[in-house]
């Protein structure tokens, strides 16, 4: 893949419409594949938690992430905090990469959390970039971007989901650039990266 490719984040979206946004569920843009961030709005501008692609439509995807989430497999932070930009976790949900919980222990939990699992659904506001490209592409945008964002310092680095798996481009690949743009101030948010 050599050349350019325009990466133009729009938003915000959330899972139901919250806080002057737009349901994503409801948007004719949710019909779309592409490169999506979820983000909470601090004072300084959007702060990017998770990095995520789908080459299926938006919405579908974040149907996925909408029942998983109020399922409790998720990391489940503080939502105070998180909407300040820091996490303090209440839950690290049933996707750990080394070690992952009994479903005993989250039925045990969930009681405690649940209230929580539904402010942070409230909290959660979603950019998404449209791309009908290769999703091979799509793995490489969104791992150059992750890895972007874990390599800040300060709050940016920090806020990052950790333990995640994603894919980089790999030596027999042609390098190409994505361009990244967004009407709306994303922390971190790059002017291009190799992909």
């Amino acid at each position: 893949m050599e050349g350019k490719l325009q990466v133009e984040f729009k938003g915000p979206f959330s899972w139901l419409g919250y806080e002057n946004t737009k349901s994503i569920f409801e948007s004719p843009a949710g019909k779309l594949p592409g490169i999506y961030l979820w983000t909470v709005k601090i004072e300084e501008g959007e702060l990017v938690y998770y990095v995520g692609k789908t080459h299926r439509h938006f919405s579908q995807r974040m149907r996925e992430h909408f029942k998983e989430h109020l399922a409790g497999f998720y990391h489940v932070n503080s939502p105070p905090e998180f909407k300040r930009g820091q996490r303090i976790s209440l839950w690290d949900g049933m996707y750990l990469r080394h070690k992952s919980p009994n479903p005993a222990e989250l039925v045990r939990i969930y009681p405690a959390i649940s209230s929580e699992i539904i402010d942070l659904a409230r909290i959660y506001r979603f950019f998404i970039a449209p791309l009908e490209v290769e999703n091979r592409i799509l793995e490489r945008i969104e791992g150059a971007f992750a890895r972007h964002l874990y390599k800040q310092l300060g709050r940016i680095g920090d806020f990052q989901e950790r333990g995640l798996n994603y894919r980089s481009r790999i030596a027999t690949e042609q390098p190409g650039t994505a361009l990244f743009t967004s009407s709306t101030k994303i922390l971190g948010l790059p002017e291009s990266l190799e992909i």
